[in-house]
């Protein structure tokens, strides 16, 4: 049986000036093989590194990343994982050869990095990738997104992506953002409810458990936010919902 742990989770932050794109990073584990769903970007590597030096995983072992989309905040730390052979959907290398202006986020270049690495484009609804490990064509947030599903022994774990970013997305059938096709958001959110999973792993939120009466979020890793204007205060944030604005001086 395939098995999960999430290495980064993802936190929905946006500030006055844009969106942190703190993206979850996830890794899956099937028949000896070593799979990253996603790698998070520059920001985060020094805490990618530590988390797979945690689990005594040399990145140059890591045998396959798996992009759910070409979006900055999902890909850019790919440098790190030399060896890793890339799965990514199809229609994600087409948008990266020329973003249209209403994706700002799709990296500039992508396609070049891509073609110069072992890369499995997928178009196929449903790909097996390893024993228990499936990639799920999720389009809607961008034309060519993916989604795993991982079974586990407790059940389907969800690596959603963006396709599904937080829980509030899952409650409401609709991801938070979507840059290619409203009305294929929806149905891909459709879709992964239908695989009833028990576990979902969201592109920007805490993990949370699906069931029978709703959903209950995990603990949270704690994120600091420092403030330096004429004096310094630093406040502490569990994750979850977005927070209510406040103004703090």
């Amino acid at each position: 049986m395939a098995h999960a742990t999430v290495l980064l989770a993802g936190s929905p932050i946006r500030t006055n000036l844009g969106i942190l794109g703190f993206s979850a990073v996830t890794l899956v584990e099937s028949e000896g093989l070593r799979i990253l769903v996603d790698v998070g970007h520059y920001g985060r590597r020094e805490r990618l590194l530590a988390a797979l030096a945690a689990h005594r995983i040399d990145p140059v072992a890591v045998d396959h990343v798996v992009l759910t989309h070409l979006h900055w905040d999902h890909a850019l730390n790919l440098d790190l994982l030399p060896e890793a052979e890339i799965h990514v959907g199809a229609a994600e290398i087409d948008r990266a050869e020329a973003p249209p202006a209403n994706d700002p986020h799709t990296i500039r270049g992508a396609a070049a990095w891509l073609r110069a690495r072992r890369t499995h484009p997928i178009s196929a609804p449903t790909t097996v990738l390893a024993e228990g490990v499936e990639l799920v064509l999720t389009p809607g947030h961008s034309p060519g997104h993916l989604a795993v599903v991982v079974h586990e022994p407790a059940g389907r774990l969800l690596v959603a992506g963006d396709a599904v970013p937080t829980r509030r997305a899952w409650l409401r059938g609709r991801p938070d953002h979507v840059y290619d096709d409203a009305s294929l958001a929806e149905a891909s959110v459709a879709r992964l409810h239908a695989l009833e999973p028990t576990r979902v792993v969201p592109g920007h939120d805490a993990p949370f458990r699906v069931r029978p009466d709703g959903t209950e979020h995990e603990p949270a890793e704690e994120v600091e936010f420092v403030f330096r204007e004429d004096r310094e205060r630093d406040f502490r944030w569990r994750g979850g919902e977005v927070p209510a604005r406040e103004t703090y001086d």
